[in-house]
């Protein structure tokens, strides 16, 4: 989800882009453990979480400010499963006439020690001041994304890598590379770091009516070969280990079932295999998916409505839980799990403001704070991380709290 520091342009697209017909991909298939969500017992209601408690539910680590020396602000894009922050400090946009001046992001890793900044790239991504707005950590490394966009409709990347063992920061891909331009695909530019690769989807010029397509495309960590197609006709890739998984719907792939959903995985192997599929009504979306070891999570949204619906499934063969969302369940929203925990606030939309932290092993619901206007959990491992609006200053730059999940 883009973060309330950095201009927020092309967050708010909610589905924005199609796909063209081209080839590759896949047809709608039987292959696989289908589940049908609708078939599962009803949600339940976000109102039932109960507040969770420091040295209760959680023992509360540090907090971060949203404003770095020299005035600059944070921006928080993950947490580590060591209970760091990926952070992006941030010069303060200001005002040209109508034009919105970004400078450029510095991103690092947030401790009780300090920040520490990662080493420049080595290899420079266009000459436009850029500010980071997505990021995967995992295992000390950060992949992450960077754009110089301030237009809602339009969309650019620099995905970039951090590999500890050297100590070096590399440019994987450009948006330059694929076109000039480029709506922002559904869902948005997420790297995602598999075992060997980072992948992230992308929209890309065609020749019908729709204008753009979308795809995941790939690079190694090591920076080896060029950013390659993953899987076309795709959204909201998720890696895990050596497995890409992924969602395939109409508004991705033209001639696919309106009605319907499918959320597959590509095994090391190349193998494509169906993991579970589901019934779309007018207007309907996968708008966001997290995955973690056996255990899937995704929202369907409807952009129009303010309530949308979570569900989680273990599998292969396991129980689909579900979660009635009082908001829109937008791709701007927030969604994170573990083998331990799902969590999720609303990001910039409205309604439900709530930041919820689902305990797995309990089957307990509960409720960490509430920020109506940037609604944000994070997790991985034991850690969380959720935004706080200083109440001093609502109009000033989010806080976050990072704590070990007991």
């Amino acid at each position: 989800m883009r973060k309330p520091t950095v201009v927020t342009v092309v967050a708010l697209a909610l589905g924005l882009v199609g796909c063209t017909q081209e080839k590759g991909g896949a047809s709608p298939s039987a292959r696989g453990s289908t589940t049908a969500p609708g078939t599962q017992p009803s949600a339940t209601a976000t109102s039932k979480a109960q507040p969770a408690l420091s040295g209760a539910q959680f023992d509360k680590r540090m907090t971060v400010t949203g404003v770095a020396p020299g005035g600059h602000h944070r921006s928080v894009l993950d947490v580590t499963a060591d209970g760091a922050l990926v952070v992006a400090e941030n010069p303060a946009p200001a005002m040209e006439g109508d034009q919105v001046r970004i400078g450029q992001s510095r991103v690092g890793l947030q401790s009780a020690s300090g920040f520490r900044a990662f080493p420049r790239p080595t290899e420079p991504c266009g000459n436009r001041p850029r500010q980071a707005d997505q990021a995967d950590a995992r295992s000390g490394s950060v992949a992450w994304n960077e754009t110089s966009s301030t237009n809602l409709y339009e969309s650019d990347w620099c995905v970039f890598f951090y590999d500890p063992t050297a100590n070096t920061t590399r440019l994987l891909g450009s948006s330059a590379s694929v076109g000039a331009k480029l709506p922002p695909p559904p869902g948005q530019t997420v790297p995602t770091m598999g075992r060997s690769d980072v992948f992230w989807a992308t929209t890309h010029p065609t020749r019908d009516e729709r204008k753009f397509g979308v795809k995941i495309v790939s690079r190694p960590k090591s920076g080896e070969g060029k950013v390659a197609d993953a899987v076309t006709k795709a959204k909201l890739p998720k890696a895990d280990g050596g497995t890409l998984y992924y969602v395939r719907s109409e508004d991705v792939a033209p001639g696919f079932p309106k009605n319907r959903y499918e959320i597959r995985k590509i095994d090391e192997t190349g193998h494509d295999a169906l993991v579970t599929a589901g019934s779309l009504t007018t207007d309907q979306q996968v708008s966001v998916l997290a995955v973690s070891g056996p255990r899937i999570t995704w929202v369907v949204s409807n952009p129009h409505q303010e309530r949308a619906k979570l569900y989680s499934l273990a599998q292969p063969g396991g129980k689909t839980i579900s979660f009635g969302l009082s908001h829109p369940g937008a791709p701007t929203m927030a969604l994170s799990v573990t083998p331990k925990l799902i969590a999720w606030g609303s990001g910039t939309s409205a309604g439900d403001g709530g930041e919820y932290v689902f305990d797995i092993a309990k089957q307990k619901l509960w409720r960490v704070d509430s920020q109506e206007g940037y609604s944000a959990v994070y997790a991985k491992g034991d850690f969380i991380a959720w935004s706080k609006i200083p109440a001093a200053h609502p109009e000033g730059a989010v806080s976050f709290h990072t704590a070990r999940w007991k």
